[in-house]
């Protein structure tokens, strides 16, 4: 199945949003809203990982092992993505770094 996400890109790419934020004050206020989104995402894939693969002790297999490969790559990417000045770091942490 494939779906055309044009329309929904340029929805996002043309949000009022982005004209909303004219300065450094601007940024700050919306990256202190927007951080809890960053943190709330995290959650949820930490419960899809929960709920897909094993993680608990004893480790068992997994009846769905893509979507057990498909969590696992994006909690890879979440928890441990590069930093600049640091070798490996959460986006949560990442974003905090940001503000």
């Amino acid at each position: 199945m494939k779906f055309d996400i044009d329309d929904l890109r340029e929805q996002l790419v043309n949000h009022p949003l982005h004209s909303s934020i004219k300065t450094d004050e601007d940024l700050r206020t919306f990256m202190r809203a927007h951080v809890f989104c960053v943190w709330d995402f995290q959650s949820l894939l930490k419960d899809l990982q929960r709920r897909f693969t094993c993680v608990s002790i004893p480790w068992l297999p997994t009846e769905d092992g893509q979507a057990a490969r498909l969590i696992n790559e994006i909690v890879l990417e979440e928890e441990s993505d590069e930093h600049p000045t640091r070798e490996f770091a959460s986006h949560y942490l990442l974003y905090q770094d940001a503000m």
